[in-house]
């Protein structure tokens, strides 16, 4: 509900950002290996990657 009342009903944060905002939160802003599931490399890794710079 809280989302819908901030967002205004435009949806709510993707799970690229909420991986980006949980890979910040434990390793800091600088990360030296990032992995992933093959299937997830395009868009996933790059919109992470995007995201934090």
């Amino acid at each position: 509900m809280l989302l819908a009342i901030i967002w205004r009903n435009c949806g709510r944060p993707g799970w690229h950002i909420e991986c980006s905002a949980m890979s910040m939160s434990v390793c800091g802003s600088k990360l030296d290996i990032h992995a992933g599931g093959f299937d997830l490399k395009f868009p996933h890794h790059d919109n992470e990657i995007a995201q934090v710079f």
